[in-house]
């Protein structure tokens, strides 16, 4: 549900998550969980710069009780702030500060997160953006090192 003018973006949405993963002898790639992230995004664009906010409530479904004892360990508040430049049509180039806060923990991992959004038009205005990125953690309680592929569907035609 997007709202725009010529420099300001507002927008809704959900980002959700899928089982990658089952466990072999006790370790995972991922989780054996269904996630879900309503969020609010917000963006100010100044040429071909443009910076963004995001904030979102995840939550996963029912964890491994036996082992974390808790069946929403995983759910958190996830805040972050990006800056994208369009290098050209197609590709953009972006850096990200993320966080997350774990609402039954004492954990607040913060990380940078550079990558890039590469879009692939479908028709007259919709396009499918590939969005590979790498991480890297900026506190004792985040991942030392992450990576990442995103798939999203921008449909402003529909």
């Amino acid at each position: 549900m997007p709202v725009r003018t010529d420099n300001f973006r507002f927008g809704l949405g959900l980002i959700t998550e899928f089982p990658s993963a089952g466990t072999d002898d006790h370790t995972k790639f991922g989780t054996d969980e269904y996630g879900f992230e309503p969020f609010l995004t917000a963006g100010y664009d100044i040429g071909a710069a443009s910076i963004r906010g995001h904030i979102g409530y995840f939550v996963t479904t029912a964890t491994d009780k036996s082992l974390y004892g808790d069946d929403d360990v995983f759910d958190n508040i996830d805040d972050n702030l990006g800056l994208l430049y369009a290098v050209n049509e197609r590709l953009v180039a972006r850096v990200e500060i993320t966080h997350n806060h774990f609402v039954n923990s004492k954990e607040d991992p913060v990380s940078i997160i550079p990558g890039v959004d590469f879009s692939i038009p479908i028709g007259d205005v919709n396009e499918i953006v590939l969005r590979p990125t790498v991480g890297v953690g900026l506190c004792d309680n985040a991942p030392n090192w992450q990576a990442g592929l995103g798939i999203a569907f921008n449909a402003p035609g529909i």
